[in-house]
């Protein structure tokens, strides 16, 4: 089986930051693309109340990218990663 991206779902957990590192492993290995994801969580409260601010979760797009830049111990990161913020209840979103 040929892969040609991998699709890592992350939070700031210790099990979302292992998830970016294993993640990058398959796709150096694989010749893959890196996609790295999160879901900024609202809640139906959230929603409804037509609140803006965020729950929790990694918020932005430059929020992730300072996460990843971490994890992969990078300054800048390499043009085969990318990354998806997205927003709603990360079970679902993902």
């Amino acid at each position: 089986m040929e892969l040609s991206r991998v699709i890592v779902a992350t939070d700031a957990s210790d099990a979302g930051r292992a998830a970016i590192q294993a993640g990058r492993a398959v796709a150096m290995a694989s010749g893959a693309r890196l996609t790295v994801m999160t879901a900024a969580l609202k809640s139906p409260a959230a929603i409804a109340a037509g609140r803006g601010s965020w729950d929790q979760g990694i918020e932005s797009a430059e929020a992730l990218a300072r996460h990843v830049r971490g994890e992969l111990d990078f300054q800048v990161l390499p043009p085969d990663v990318e990354l998806e913020v997205v927003t709603g209840l990360p079970g679902i979103e993902v």
